[in-house]
């Protein structure tokens, strides 16, 4: 396996990452200077100074890096379970010298406690399918280990509560548990929320959106662009892969 340190960019400031080649995630930052290029911008644009971000599922820490790097007067917050992807991250961070990122190996859900977490080794291309629910896509080299979880809603303050201003969910089908974990912190600091939702998640979206009263929901095109409003209606939106923004409604778009 290589290790490769890329510069990239984060609005006016840079950033660097330490890859390990090959990997799904990290082929595709080394080849396009980025990740998720649209998401990830209009996630900074929404921070403000002495914010929080909140990255639930920071994988190696691309958006985290991005936002601390951007954003330098906010703080991130970040879980990532898979030890030896959190260890990257880790290094990532140290290479930066990011002071305002805090990142925790644990996973994050509905209740305090342990859960099993099926996860793919360093053989595997994308690292990044690892995750607590065993699905069909797993690829070879799964093994399972026990990791922590922790409700957002206990793993905050009720005074850090209030500053997050966005709330970034990429857990692999899991995004239930973490909104159910999260319900006062949605009421207290009504942040924007970007999740990935899987037709093998363990709800369905109907019921996921549920815990999210009162917002407006988007599609949002991570990669090429663009917003539009996400028509509940529409079975086929049910069934792919779906990387969703839902903002207050008393929030401007």
């Amino acid at each position: 396996m290589e290790e490769r340190i890329v510069d990239l960019q984060s609005g006016n400031h840079h950033f660097k990452m330490k890859l390990q080649l090959p990997g799904f995630v990290e082929d595709i930052i080394a080849e396009r200077k980025g990740w998720e290029p649209h998401l990830v911008r209009e996630l900074s644009s929404r921070m403000e100074d002495g914010g929080i971000f909140l990255d639930v599922g920071a994988n190696i820490g691309y958006h985290s890096l991005y936002i601390a790097a951007a954003n330098p007067a906010a703080t991130c917050i970040s879980f990532e379970p898979h030890p030896r992807i959190y260890h990257q991250f880790e290094e990532n961070i140290a290479l930066n010298g990011l002071p305002n990122i805090h990142a925790y190996c644990q996973a994050v859900g509905q209740t305090a406690g342990t859960l099993p977490f099926y996860m793919q080794d360093d053989s595997c291309y994308n690292r990044a399918l690892s995750s607590s629910i065993c699905y069909e896509v797993l690829q070879n080299g799964t093994s399972m280990i026990e990791v922590p979880v922790v409700p957002l809603d206990e793993a905050l303050t009720d005074e850090q509560k209030k500053k997050v201003k966005v709330l970034k969910v990429d857990t692999q089908g899991v995004e239930y548990e973490v909104f159910a974990g999260a319900q006062r912190l949605l009421e207290i600091a009504r942040p924007i929320v970007t999740f990935e939702h899987h037709p093998y998640a363990s709800h369905n979206l109907a019921d996921t959106l549920e815990l999210l009263p009162d917002y407006r929901v988007y599609r949002i095109y991570s990669w090429f662009g663009g917003t539009k409003p996400f028509d509940e209606a529409d079975p086929e939106m049910y069934v792919d892969e779906l990387d969703l923004l839902c903002i207050p409604n008393e929030l401007s778009v």
